[in-house]
C-alpha cells in the first residue's frame, strides 16, 4: 500500500524532509458493497465496529430525515487498527 492511498501528500517543497501528511478528522462509512478508501475495510466490518463501540462515530441527519451520513472518527479507527496489529504480533 502506498502513502497516496493513505491520504498522504507532499507539500510541494521539492521533497524536503519536512513534508506534511494530510489526514481527515472523519471517514465516511462506505456505500454498500464498497470498501473504505483509506483502510480497505468493508462497510459491514466497519458497521460492526461501530455497533460494538470499538470506534467512535456520529450520524449526520436532518430532523425528520430517514437517512443520513455515518462518519467514523479517523483517530479511533486508526487506534483500533494499531491495537489489533499489536495483539496479532503478541499472538504470533
Amino acid at each position: 500500500m502506498n502513502m497516496a492511498s493513505l491520504g498522504a501528500t507532499a507539500d510541494n517543497n521539492g521533497g524536503n524532509k519536512n513534508s506534511q501528511v494530510n489526514r481527515p478528522e472523519w471517514v465516511r462509512l462506505p456505500k454498500p458493497g464498497q470498501h473504505c478508501n483509506i483502510t480497505g475495510l468493508g462497510r459491514s466490518f466497519l458497521a460492526k465496529l461501530i455497533r460494538e463501540g470499538k470506534v467512535d462515530s456520529i450520524s449526520l441527519r436532518e430532523r425528520g430525515a430517514k437517512k443520513g451520513v455515518r462518519l467514523i472518527r479517523y483517530d479511533s479507527l486508526m487506534a483500533f487498527i494499531e491495537k489489533m496489529g499489536r495483539l496479532n504480533k503478541e499472538d504470533a
